[in-house]
């Protein structure tokens, strides 16, 4: 952006769009208004008058891009569900019957897949996810254990669902029904989606 000055006013060439993903900066060029040739940070979840400010908008729905529509008024905020989000664990000296907490969702989630390495000599542990708000009274996510054996790159398992879809509400747990060899710790990643 380039500014100029003359005299007691200020002038603005150039000006690019600039957004964080929730709100945008822009130009007002409506006469009359309090913010009248100024630059303002507009924030879309706020109630405002957005038709000053249709000018600096697309006018299509591009995907992850907030759009105005002046002919029906409407502003829309682009949706940024469907994002994978990843929540990891370490566990230390893992055992054939672990049932240890993770965190309790708020939200609806989807598992998309897990990722999992062992430490360890020749170590080997049979893992699932679980969830319920009861935590005596599970459902997991996979139909069945998988043995986790990698101890370099990891594993990821992606499929085989028993139920992917968790409730708020859900108290989310890593379980194992195996183990064998020297086992130091086990990482592993949850991903998902909020739905």
């Amino acid at each position: 952006m380039q500014k100029n000055t003359f005299w007691d006013s200020v002038y603005f060439k150039n000006i690019i769009r600039v957004t964080d993903g929730l709100g945008f900066l822009t130009f007002d060029t409506l006469v009359g208004s309090p913010t009248f040739g100024k630059l303002t940070w507009v924030r879309p979840r706020v109630l405002q008058d957005f038709s000053r400010v249709a000018v600096a908008l697309t006018t299509t729905g591009t995907s992850g891009v907030a759009t105005y529509s002046n002919t029906t008024g409407i502003f829309n905020v682009p949706n940024y569900g469907g994002r994978v989000k990843s929540k990891g664990v370490t566990l230390e000296a893992p055992t054939s019957s672990e049932n240890f907490g993770l965190w309790q969702t708020q939200v609806d989630i989807t598992v998309s897949s897990i990722n999992a390495v062992v430490i360890g000599s020749s170590p080997s542990v049979t893992i699932n996810i679980a969830f319920g708000t009861n935590i005596t009274s599970l459902t997991n996510v996979f139909s069945s254990g998988t043995a986790i054996t990698n101890t370099t790159t990891g594993q990821t398992i992606n499929s085989g669902f028993n139920d992917a879809t968790i409730p708020a509400g859900s108290w989310i747990r890593l379980t194992s029904s195996a183990a064998s060899g020297t086992i130091t710790q086990i990482e592993v990643t949850i991903n998902y989606t909020e739905d």
